[in-house]
């Protein structure tokens, strides 16, 4: 058992360095983003692919030293938890475990309060260049920004400047 708490440290030392990491490259995305600096766009992207891949990779290997270390204390399935894992025990080697498990969600909080900004941040840029395409496309083409849409229909008689409708 001493194996894999060993081995479920150092697990979750590596994912509090990758999520500190992925946060760092969402804070640099933000800054890309607001100076609009397409180079640095693309390399935050790659960085936090890689990344985002890395955490998952540890994730699935602290899953598997839970499931291992559950199964040798008899714990159910559906009780195989990080927490559920560290309320059955006390002492130094728990207390690390239990502040790096604290520090990960923390930061995993932080991770998705950035996110939810970039994300956001991305919406707008995309709304702000919908506008400005449309309004390249009305500059380019005014006769179908300014026809009149009652011009067409039947009945409809040229009077002047304006239509009149004869019944």
């Amino acid at each position: 058992m001493d194996r894999e708490l060993k081995e479920l440290t150092e697990i979750l030392r590596a994912e509090k360095e990758v999520f500190v990491k992925y946060f760092e490259k969402l804070t640099d995305q933000q800054k890309a983003l607001i100076e609009n600096n397409l180079d640095d766009i693309r390399s935050s992207v790659e960085q936090i692919s890689v990344l985002a891949q890395e955490a998952v990779n540890l994730e699935n290997g602290r899953r598997m030293v839970i499931d291992r270390l559950s199964k040798k204390l008899g714990m159910a399935a559906e009780d195989v938890s990080m927490g559920k894992l560290l309320e059955k025990f006390k002492g130094p080697n728990f207390e690390e475990l239990e502040r790096l498990k604290n520090t990960i969600l923390e930061i995993h909080q932080k991770v998705k309060t950035q996110k939810n900004r970039n994300e956001l941040l991305i919406e707008q840029s995309m709304s702000v260049i919908r506008q400005t395409v449309n309004y390249i496309n009305e500059a380019r083409n005014p006769k179908a920004t300014y026809a009149n849409p009652v011009s067409t229909r039947r009945g409809a008689k040229e009077s002047g400047a304006l239509l009149s409708r004869t019944v």
